[in-house]
């Protein structure tokens, strides 16, 4: 075995030994930023279903109110005689 050859995974190795504290720095902040905006989408989506199910609810109670409420009376058109009908002349 020759010791002068260092084994194909210690580069790899040192490499990783290396860049890893730079790449927790970097991707920390990218993965904060990115949970970050998703729980402000989830939040405004929330928001957007509280007002949608508040027209919903609107229009059913307004619908009804439409339904329940008895229909209004018309007055039935009077029949003229014809002694009251007058002439125009």
């Amino acid at each position: 075995m020759d010791l002068a050859m260092p084994l194909p995974a210690v580069a790899p190795f040192l490499i990783g030994l290396v860049t890893a504290p730079l790449a927790a720095k970097v991707a920390k902040p990218l993965v904060r930023g990115v949970i970050r905006a998703s729980v402000g989408l989830a939040l405004e989506v929330r928001k957007a279903a509280t007002k949608a199910a508040e027209g919903i609810s609107d229009l059913t109670a307004e619908a009804t109110a439409d339904l329940t409420e008895p229909e209004p009376v018309k007055p039935k058109p009077r029949k003229q005689s014809p002694s009251t009908i007058t002439s125009p002349n």
